[in-house]
Formats: structure tokens, sequence, C-alpha cells
């Protein structure tokens, strides 16, 4: 998640929407789409969020109008959109501006995203995923394009580890992992490793168990997994030591950084 949104996601909000503040702008980006309970949200949703907190910047001196009125379109555009994606933005782009902003926006963080060398998985993930596919199926829900996910899971060489891939287009986590727990019926048993609060909100609404994996320590949350986190798959409680959880939360807050200095 971490190059995608320095490399791509960033600087691409700095160029489309605050030129005149990229100091401001690549500050309000990280925060929300690594540094806060955002983090892992739909990239419009995010959009969203970006656009409503660029304006009380410090750093920003006189708002750009426009910032409002784009995020007034995209939020009447996701009030109405089960499935916000690139495609079923494209239709409702072609008769707002504004949307065709967003949607040209979007188009060129997946170009950026294009050009970054293939993905590697952390090494201590890839000692748990051999052990994950011998007790069950691996589903990937994600907040990402599908073909840009099985592009990375492929490059990465872990794609054969995956049982079936949900990208932006599917829903949200939440909707597609209370289907395949309907699916699978009331007797299997369902844990979800994530990096976002958006993955712990699907977790808990379907009832399964959460094991977090801490933003900035991933190659240490997959170690501990190994001897903390498989034995949730054996009918262990909802979700991870107190601890655990609350070093999770601590590290994404709610309020930016700057409303605080």
């Amino acid at each position: 998640m971490r190059p995608k949104h320095e490399a791509a996601f960033l600087p691409a909000f700095v160029s489309w929407f605050a030129p005149r503040d990229p100091g401001a702008g690549a500050e309000t980006w990280s925060f929300v789409g690594l540094g806060s309970r955002r983090r892992g949200s739909n990239r419009f949703q995010a959009l969203n969020q970006a656009l409503r907190l660029l304006p009380g910047h410090p750093l920003v001196l006189k708002p750009d109008p426009s910032w409002a009125r784009l995020a007034t379109s995209l939020s009447a555009w996701l009030d109405r959109e089960a499935h916000p994606s690139a495609a079923s933005l494209a239709g409702a782009a072609s008769r707002d501006p504004w949307l065709s902003k967003v949607l040209a926006w979007s188009l060129a963080v997946d170009e950026a995203i294009g050009k970054l060398g293939p993905p590697k998985a952390f090494a201590a993930a890839l000692e748990v995923l051999p052990l994950l596919k011998g007790l069950g199926d691996i589903i990937v829900l994600s907040s990402a394009p599908q073909a840009s996910l099985e592009r990375e899971w492929q490059d990465a060489g872990i794609l054969s580890y995956a049982s079936a891939i949900f990208g932006q287009e599917s829903g949200s986590k939440a909707a597609c992992l209370a289907a395949q727990a309907e699916a699978r019926g009331r007797r299997a048993s369902l844990l979800c490793l994530g990096d976002s609060p958006e993955d712990l909100e699907a977790a808990r609404s379907t009832g399964a168990a959460f094991y977090p994996i801490i933003p900035g320590r991933e190659e240490d949350s997959w170690r501990r997994f190994q001897t903390e986190g498989l034995p949730l798959l054996l009918g262990a409680s909802p979700c991870p030591a107190g601890s655990l959880l609350a070093d999770f939360l601590a590290g994404l807050p709610t309020s930016p950084p700057w409303r605080t200095r």
C-alpha cells in the first residue's frame, strides 16, 4: 500500500487538486491514505475526505473554491453508488464535468501504479501463506481495482494462494466478506487479516476473527501471526489481545496532526 500512495496517489492528488499548495496536499493525502482511520478505504471515498480536509490545513492561505465543488459532486455520487469504481464513475462523469476531473485523476493514478516495479510480498507473509492455504480458502478483499490486484499478486508470485480476489468493483469489503461467509455456511471459520480499520469493521460485521497487520510493523505483525494468529482459525475469540488491537488503532487517528500542532 505505501509505495502506491507515495509514488502514485499522493503526487497525483497534488498535481490534480493542489498544485498551488503542494506541501498541504502531500500531508493531507498522506494522512488520509496511509495514517488515518480512512486508510485502506475506497479511493473515491478517500479523495472526498482529502478534499474536505485540505482547506483547513495551516499551509493553505487561500482555499481553492473548486475543492468544495468537487467534494459536493463526489459526495452526491458516492451517496447513490453502491460500488464506487472507475467503471461506475464513467457514466456519471459524462454528465458532470467535476466528476470528469475525478475520473481523470483516478486514471492518472492507475497509470502511475502501472509504472511501479513488481511488488514484493513481505518475507514473513511468504512463510505464512502456505500454512493458511493448507487450512482453508484464502480470499482477497481490497478497495483496489480487480485487474490491478490480480496483476500484483501474479507479479509477487503469490496468486496461486488466492482462491478468489474481489476488488472495488465487487462492493465493500464487508459486503464481500458477508457473501463469502454465507456461501460457506455457518460452520465455516472466518479470519480476517488486515492493515486498515475498514478490514476490522468488515470482520466485526460478519462475526469473523480479526488479526491486525500494523502499518509500519508489517514484517513483525506477520511473524507474530504465525504464533498468535493462526490459533484464531481454530475457533478463538473474534479479536486479538486488547493491547495488539489498541496498538493498531492508536497508529491510525481520526484527527489530522496539523490540528494539534
